[in-house]
């Protein structure tokens, strides 16, 4: 029944709305007829003016009306385009913060030295970030791949220790992260170049977003160090890496570091409790001999000796360890076994390069 009243709507409400219309405008017209019968003509006049102008103004405003989208419509409906995207800008800051490119920059001229990593970095969200703690710790690599880590976390190269980023802009964010001056040696060992991993250290951010999402965490990405630094003797007594300690005599060798790379040459440094004492150096090669490198030259409580890695020809992937005998007591060229007398710690390195 209601479908067969929908059709007979549809096919006659054309023809009822114009029948309303001629009825409504009969009504407004013989209203006017009832008003002005009898009134003066220039009465008659100003009454018919009037009319045309409320009907020419209701015209008007109803075509302004359609034709002008509503306000506050248009203000609520970029209200919430605005609100959508600071969700999304919240829930996605992690995506928001980009890195433009690093570097890398190692200090050795100071009491302590440090490598600072510079990150350059985009604030594309439309927040405004501001640091407040770092957390983790950097590592380097060896030669086969392994992470050693760095016992200090990195800090923010700044007096206050804050970093902040504007929305829309671009900024350097700079890491220090203190390192042992054996480290240059290890960067001199792989080519004048170190890879410093720097992938678990994080930086909090903290922003003014929507709901929940106020803080997020910033991770670190792997540098390459460059070297090109020699290590003094003279440098590594003034920055304190000597041991100190009391009883019999100490000896330690200090560079390289335990697996890096080497070269066919390369210079060992190290040092002993006894100031001036006799230092032999040996290497062991993959023949099990301990071949002697010769006498260091001790200048006080630091020595140093150059130690030959290999053959004169290319033999790269070849494992040694270095060892530092106290005194002279290898007189032979190579020997099977180490005499019982005072030895440093044992390093291992492998040939990388000539």
């Amino acid at each position: 029944m209601s479908e067969w009243v929908k059709r007979q709507w549809d096919d006659i409400k054309g023809n009822v709305k114009y029948a309303l219309l001629v009825i409504v405008l009969g009504a407004v017209v013989t209203g006017l007829a009832v008003l002005v019968r009898g009134l003066p003509w220039w009465k008659d006049a100003i009454l018919v003016f009037l009319f045309v102008l409320v009907a020419f103004w209701a015209a008007v405003a109803t075509w302004w009306r359609r034709k002008i989208p509503d306000t506050n419509a248009a203000i609520g409906e970029i209200k919430n385009e605005f609100e959508k995207l600071a969700d999304e800008d919240s829930a996605e800051m992690g995506k928001r913060l980009i890195t433009c490119g690093i570097s890398a920059k190692l200090e050795l001229e100071t009491v302590e030295p440090y490598v600072d990593v510079t990150f350059r970095l985009v604030n594309t969200s439309m927040f405004n970030l501001m640091s407040e703690k770092v957390e983790g710790n950097a590592f380097y690599r060896g030669y086969s791949g392994e992470k050693f880590p760095l016992s200090r976390s990195p800090i923010i190269a700044d007096p206050m220790n804050f970093f902040s980023l504007p929305r829309g802009q671009l900024r350097e964010l700079t890491l220090r992260q203190f390192v042992p001056l054996a480290i240059t040696d290890n960067i001199a060992a792989n080519n004048d170049r170190l890879t410093l991993d720097l992938t678990e250290v994080r930086v909090h951010f903290m922003f003014p977003g929507t709901g929940d999402h106020r803080r997020f965490c910033w991770f670190g990405d792997e540098v390459e160090v460059v070297g090109g630094l020699a290590v003094s003797n003279e440098k590594l007594s003034n920055l304190s890496i000597i041991p100190k300690r009391s009883g019999a005599p100490y000896l330690e060798i200090l560079t390289p570091l335990d697996h890096a790379e080497v070269g066919l040459w390369r210079e060992v440094h190290g040092s002993v409790r006894t100031p001036n004492s006799k230092v032999q150096l040996l290497v062991h090669a993959g023949d099990d001999w301990w071949y002697l490198q010769g006498d260091a030259e001790v200048d006080g409580q630091s020595w140093s000796k150059k130690c030959k890695f290999g053959l004169d020809k290319p033999n790269y992937g070849g494992d040694y360890r270095i060892i530092a005998l106290l005194g002279q007591p290898v007189r032979d060229s190579r020997v099977r076994d180490l005499p019982d007398v005072l030895r440093s710690n044992e390093i291992k390195v492998r040939r990388t390069h000539d």
